[in-house]
């Protein structure tokens, strides 16, 4: 199993949803994501894994923009709809809180530590 260093993300508020709760993201900075499978102008799927379990995920990206984003529509296993707001505020990761992730590139995942 080979991973990547450490890659700092800060979660982001973009939005609302309707239910009031906080439309989150994940922002990285792109000199810190060069091992992540990034294109400017281009939605790439990764695997997304956060306390065992693995979703579907999209990384974006735009040509002005110094960060990219974990995008807040994630796919579980059985292909239901999941929004990352719902996944991080159980754990009480919020906007403005710096999270951990890995590259892992054998199985080229991003983990949420």
């Amino acid at each position: 199993m080979t991973q990547s260093p450490i890659i700092h993300g800060r979660v982001t508020r973009v939005g609302y949803y309707r239910d009031t709760l906080p439309l989150l993201v994940i922002s990285i900075l792109k000199e810190e994501a060069a091992q992540l499978p990034w294109q400017d102008g281009e939605r790439v799927p990764v695997p997304l894994s956060m306390n065992g379990e693995t979703y579907r995920a999209g990384i974006r990206s735009t040509l002005r923009s110094f960060n990219i984003i974990i995008s807040p529509d994630l796919i579980d296993r059985v292909g239901n709809p999941v929004r990352l707001t719902d996944l991080l505020l159980p754990h009480n990761i919020q906007q403005k809180v710096t999270v951990k992730l890995l590259w892992e590139t054998d199985r080229q995942i991003i983990l949420l530590t």
